[in-house]
């Protein structure tokens, strides 16, 4: 069974709120999460410098291997990975295969943005 978990982030200078997909029991704080896979952002014009700065240091700082920041005005999915100096931009198709996964997840973005976006 799958639990959807409302978690929250405060810092020093700043506060959000993060749903997170968990096998089992619900998520009281971030330490119940043990370690996450990936993390995913849908940019807003009004957040993309948290999410492209803050956010991405605090996740590469936590561990977590992958964060895709997806950018719907322009149909294109920011990868970063811990170390990553720039993203990698998807805008065709993006593989993920987690460390454990029997087989890829991928993903045909201009499929996927049709779809979301309701072309």
């Amino acid at each position: 069974m799958n639990a959807k978990a409302w978690l929250k982030y405060r810092g020093r200078r700043s506060a959000w709120r993060a749903g997170c997909l968990l096998g089992g029991s619900r998520a009281k704080s971030w330490r119940d999460v043990g370690g996450l896979l990936l993390a995913i952002e849908v940019l807003s014009p009004s957040t993309a410098q948290q999410d492209r700065v803050k956010k991405r240091r605090l996740f590469a700082g936590a561990g977590v291997p992958e964060y895709w920041i997806v950018d719907p005005e322009v149909r294109v999915i920011e990868r970063w990975r811990p170390g990553d100096d720039l993203p990698e931009l998807c805008n065709k198709t993006l593989v993920w295969h987690p460390a454990g996964a029997s087989a890829p997840l991928v993903l045909d973005l201009p499929a996927l943005f049709r779809t979301a976006l309701g072309d």
